[in-house]
């Protein structure tokens, strides 16, 4: 019920939400001296830290926005070992290696909710990713769970670390490799429940300015605007590598070079089980004008594209 404004038909809700915010984290090293020739260490941290915002206007009416509304996930965990050895005083190796993993989301006060019970059709469930769709009403707010949600990441990597120091006379040199796994999965849908849009097209009189009332067209269910997106998860993966040598060159008691040279190379991701295409211009746009590309992962260049995208790719 309304309780601010006075009771009129916008701006006439205010609520006072308790928002829970748990954080938990810790850092833990070990130190090994093995010898006088080999030291090593390990490392592990930990974050994890869960939030819940309730909706604004209770789990079913919802109406909240996105990281402002439902449950949330903050998870993060690190882990690194190294260890180095002294072949000879001049000489030494330092091997590390390294693995990260997170874990991130957002979703909605409700997500086991299902809208059917309520009379909505054609609004696909299933537990985790439910609620009503997001309607949209000119001049008022919003109601509906939030139409990206739930968001989910998931995130690893694995690092290779070698260096190697060698004394020689006035040189101290350096070489070192480094080798990166990263990969990461999302699942972010456009409009996984459904979106609705009432803009007050149709209680507007046609050709006069200022009319028409989005709440009006809610009224009579007349709906200006509806979508609906299918919910899918995409993989993402890619190499890094990296390689430099590096000389100190203390030429005099006053002068000392520092030289080096460093090569980086960053793999375009890949979607790992072909689920990802990428559109790209290959001519200025204009209107009705312009060229591009639409490449397609080999392992689905044999599917059919529907007609009405094709169609869509050669209008625009």
């Amino acid at each position: 019920a309304p309780n601010a404004n006075n009771g009129l038909t916008y701006n006439n809700f205010v609520t006072n939400l308790n928002v829970s915010d748990n954080r938990t984290d810790w850092d833990t090293r070990v130190d090994w001296n093995i010898s006088a020739m080999d030291q090593a260490f390990v490392r592990f941290s930990y974050l994890n830290e869960p939030t819940f915002t309730p909706a604004p206007l209770g789990p079913i009416m919802d109406g909240g926005s996105y990281q402002n509304d439902g449950f949330g996930v903050n998870r993060g965990e690190n882990f690194a070992g190294s260890e180095t050895h002294i072949f000879t005083p001049t000489l030494t190796n330092e091997y590390r290696f390294a693995y990260s993993y997170g874990h991130f989301g957002y979703g909605p006060d409700d997500p086991n909710f299902n809208a059917a019970t309520l009379g909505f059709g054609g609004i696909p469930y299933h537990p985790g990713i439910g609620g009503l769709p997001t309607t949209n009403i000119s001049g008022v707010a919003s109601f509906g769970t939030y139409q990206d949600y739930p968001v989910i990441e998931n995130q690893n990597s694995y690092e290779l670390f070698d260096n190697v120091t060698k004394i020689l006379g006035n040189h101290s040199i350096k070489i070192g490799v480094e080798f990166q796994s990263i990969r990461y999965s999302l699942s972010q849908p456009v409009a996984d429940h459904g979106e609705y849009g009432f803009n007050g097209q149709y209680s507007s009189n046609p050709g006069v300015s200022f009319t028409g009332y989005g709440l009006a067209d809610f009224l009579t269910d007349q709906i200006n605007t509806a979508s609906l997106s299918p919910t899918g998860n995409l993989v993402d993966s890619r190499w890094y590598r990296a390689a430099y040598l590096q000389d100190d060159w203390r030429v005099n008691k006053a002068l000392t070079l520092n030289l080096g040279v460093r090569y980086e190379y960053f793999q375009p991701y890949k979607e790992v089980s072909g689920n990802q295409a990428n559109f790209f211009a290959t001519a200025p746009p204009g209107i009705a004008t312009g060229g591009a590309t639409l490449q397609m992962p080999i392992a689905a260049q044999s599917i059919s594209l529907a007609p009405a995208f094709l169609g869509w790719l050669k209008q625009d």
